[in-house]
């Protein structure tokens, strides 16, 4: 199942990239889980990771898709992302930052400026549940309709 990561507050659906454009709506992915990571709130990102990143480690080796976004793409998802891509190469954070800054045109000293800190890599170092490849998947978030 593939996974998508909204990493702001509002459902997708309830924001616009332009607002005098109606088409600009966000849109939940079909068939994909649903899962929040608020990146810029530090009350809730801590617990929005930990939900995520079993489920994210199970479909990820069953070779599916993870869809990572923001309203820019500027910010929040590619921190998202860095933290993310350490916790799935075994690496520190930074060393995953330098490679997604290699891959987009980000702005992700601003984004530590903001959001960064001690927490990203005390959140990848902790121990998680990977399961092992298989033809099965269960998770426990909701779906919205």
């Amino acid at each position: 199942m593939h996974i998508q990561i909204c990493c702001f507050k509002k459902p997708p659906t309830e924001v616009w990239v332009d607002d005098n454009n109606d088409d600009s709506k966000g849109v939940y992915i079909p068939d994909a889980e649903f899962f929040e990571l608020e990146m810029s709130n530090p009350g809730t990102r801590q617990q929005d990771f930990k939900k995520l990143r079993t489920p994210l480690l199970t479909s990820l080796r069953l070779r599916d898709n993870a869809y990572v976004h923001c309203m820019t793409g500027l910010c929040r998802a590619p921190l998202a992302a860095s933290l993310l891509a350490s916790l799935l190469m075994n690496e520190d954070v930074d060393a995953a930052m330098c490679r997604v800054t290699d891959l987009r045109n980000v702005q992700l000293d601003r984004a530590c400026e903001t959001m960064g800190g001690t927490w990203m890599n005390k959140l990848t170092n902790e121990a998680c549940t990977a399961h092992k490849e298989s033809n099965f998947y269960l998770a426990g978030s909701t779906r919205p309709m």
